[in-house]
């Protein structure tokens, strides 16, 4: 079957060999023999099933384009079923639970996200069925599994090699055989704190989140709270609690380490948590303004707002550190923001303040401190800076502008594209459209982006990208060439080795760069650029086009 779909697309590839573009005004697409894709790009791909279909997601590290014929396959791998059944304890006392599993590995791709694949755990039989794709050598799945009532058990973490089907039962230790936290939540006066939640994490480091480790319950109107650790728990464990909406008032979260190693012969220990002493919280406005391209300040509509002030006990004695945080929109007619905030007892506490304008705004990002009084009120204006502006005139390979080109930002690294945080917004950058003499414009945060520059389809000519920009202040790229494109033609199949139709293809380019960079240094890691994107049709065949060989 194989062989008979790589000899229509060698037909169809001769076929093409002239120029590609119908359509008026479209521009010149070249395919082999004429001439071939720009074989100094490092392709990659995603394969998408169609949605019908009971196959998962793949990756493809690396695709290799004949540059005679410039014909490509990608074959999909035999999937993987994970079978069986999640139960608390064994034997005549197991139990049913709702639950969730989760398998996750690194994308073959670097600098795209992790691979996960899930599975809802029936209640009734506690059966599961998860089909992932098979590992390659060296690789392995981590299997999660979180009740859907945390405070039941906590999550359990094991690691998977999935090579071939295979029947995978897991276990939860019954709850009252695991190590105990409990304690209560109290405020400065010894009051009990209801409605915060609470759980056990691992210690984060620079370099690893933390993660759950124990059940999670809320406290109760005594403050009280009981959770259960993991069997074997880490040797410190983060303690948190955080407020819900049961919680009476703005209050801190509260956090201490807890050295799990004390446990007593019980396989119990005592660890409360202790609000520092604080004072009412205080009504505070703030005008969001900008300054315009015309140097007149006009309100900032909308913009998340997120305050954050560490406000623990400087006298605690056991560790807990408090920080209160909570963010508001501004006023989508005024500007202004209103929010409860803490003071100090002696005078003005400071607060953070990370604001985070709508894309269409023209006003940027910005993290600032304000100074929050005993009596609240109104604070000074917070003043926005105007976003640097890129701008550019964008021709075709034939020297005409490119009408309706999108021009779409992205950011240069992983860390960077990663960098949402609890105290910041992650925006979609804004995108542009070329005006009809080519021309574009666009207002971003400062900082380094790449610019990916995409023809409108049936200008039948590949996108392009433009890395490493530095928009620290207004930038005129100047003129823009886009190269010619060339066809190439492709044929996805399934493990039977028979086309697959309907399936969405993603090719990436890979900068070189990456190969000089630890797989784990996001802050040098550039993510990979989508380069062509189509569904394969009733045939397996996808077309896609790609930058024609430099010459």
């Amino acid at each position: 079957m194989l062989e008979h779909v790589t000899r229509a697309l060698v037909a169809l590839a001769l076929v093409a060999g002239g120029c590609g573009g119908s359509s008026p005004g479209a521009h010149v697409a070249c395919a082999p023999p004429e001439c071939a894709a720009d074989s100094t790009l490092l392709l990659v791909a995603e394969v998408d099933p169609p949605s019908d279909s009971s196959l998962v997601r793949q990756e493809f590290g690396s695709v290799t384009i004949d540059p005679a014929t410039g014909l490509f396959a990608l074959a999909l791998d035999q999937q993987v079923t994970l079978k069986g059944t999640v139960l608390i304890g064994t034997g005549a006392q197991a139990q049913m639970v709702g639950a969730t599993v989760v398998a996750t590995r690194p994308s073959r791709i670097t600098g795209r996200p992790d691979v996960v694949y899930q599975a809802a755990v029936s209640p009734v039989d506690g059966h599961y069925v998860l089909v992932v794709s098979r590992n390659l050598p060296q690789e392995k799945y981590t299997l999660r599994v979180t009740t859907t009532d945390t405070s039941l058990a906590p999550p359990k973490t094991l690691s998977v090699v999935a090579q071939e089907d295979q029947e995978v039962d897991v276990t939860l230790e019954p709850p009252l055989t695991l190590p105990e936290l409990h304690g209560t939540v109290v405020d400065s006066l010894q009051q009990p704190v209801a409605g915060m939640q609470v759980q056990a994490t691992t210690v984060a480091t620079d370099s690893t989140a933390a993660s759950v480790v124990s059940t999670t319950t809320v406290t109760d109107i005594s403050g009280a709270f009981s959770i259960r650790l993991v069997a074997a728990p880490p040797d410190k464990v983060m303690l948190t609690a955080t407020p819900t909406t049961l919680a009476t008032g703005p209050l801190p979260s509260l956090s201490r380490v807890v050295d799990t190693t004390k446990l007593g012969p019980t396989n119990a220990m005592t660890a409360g948590l202790t609000m520092p002493p604080l004072p009412a919280a205080v009504e505070v406005h703030y005008n969001i303004v900008g300054v315009s391209t015309s140097g007149a300040r006009v309100a900032v509509t909308p913009a998340t707002c997120t305050f954050t002030a560490d406000v623990s006990d400087p006298h605690a004695t056991d560790g807990t550190t408090a920080v209160h945080q909570t963010a508001s929109m501004s006023d989508p007619k005024t500007g202004e923001v209103t929010v409860d905030l803490i003071p100090s007892a002696t005078g003005n506490r400071t607060y953070s303040v990370t604001l985070t304008p709508d894309p269409s705004q023209l006003f940027a990002t910005m993290t600032t401190t304000v100074d929050v009084a005993t009596a609240g009120g109104y604070g000074a204006d917070i003043v926005l800076p105007l976003r640097s502006q890129l701008s550019g005139l964008v021709l075709g390979p034939d020297g005409k502008p490119l009408p309706s080109l999108m021009v779409m930002p992205a950011a240069s690294t992983v860390a960077a594209a990663l960098a949402a945080t609890p105290a910041t917004v992650a925006a979609t950058p804004s995108t542009a459209t070329a005006g009809a003499d080519g021309r574009f414009s666009l207002r971003l945060d400062p900082g380094f982006w790449d610019i990916g520059l995409i023809p409108p389809a049936d200008a039948m000519l590949p996108r392009l990208w433009l890395s490493q920009i530095d928009l620290n202040q207004d930038l005129d790229e100047g003129t823009i060439i886009v190269p010619s494109g060339a066809i190439v033609h492709g044929v996805v199949h399934d493990p039977s080795g028979a086309p697959l139709p309907h399936a969405n293809v993603r090719i990436y380019t890979v900068s070189s760069g990456n190969a000089g960079c630890a797989a784990d240094n996001q802050q040098c890691l550039s993510p990979p650029r989508l380069r062509a994107e189509s569904p394969s049709g009733s045939d397996g065949v996808v077309s896609v086009i790609l930058p024609s060989q430099p010459q």
